[in-house]
């Protein structure tokens, strides 16, 4: 008996201590990364939007922000598409759809902020974004 009860708080203790914090702990805030942002995308010699009329050069993003939840449209030469995201921390994560009038499609992006900066990839691209004033 006693053996069942020193076992029994020996193994609450070591749940206990397994913990990383008490429920609710409160997280860095995300980031606002809502409004005009401008920038340049580099396109990757395999991109899917190369091939199908895409370029690479200037690109323009609008998000809106809801808390952590981001969505917004990208529009670049060749192409124009939609994201939905959220951020944790500084960082931006989630899908991107697009068109290029010839075909169209999708893949998970990632992008870290740092200010007025964003620094993005998707589409086996790189993309450069500075908030528009």
């Amino acid at each position: 008996m006693r053996m069942t009860r020193w076992l029994l708080t020996a193994l609450v203790l070591v749940n206990l201590g397994c913990a990383t914090g008490p429920a609710g702990a409160p997280k860095d805030p995300p980031v606002d990364v809502s409004g005009l942002w401008s920038g340049t995308i580099t396109l990757g010699a395999t991109s899917k939007l190369r091939c199908c009329g895409g370029s690479s050069g200037p690109v323009h993003l609008t998000l809106e922000q809801d808390g952590a939840r981001v969505t917004g449209s990208v529009t670049g030469i060749g192409f124009y598409g939609t994201l939905t995201g959220h951020m944790r921390g500084t960082d931006l994560v989630g899908d991107f759809r697009y068109s290029t009038g010839q075909a169209g499609g999708g893949s998970h992006f990632s992008a870290a902020v740092s200010g007025n900066e964003m620094l993005a990839e998707t589409v086996e691209s790189k993309l450069i974004f500075s908030r528009a004033r």
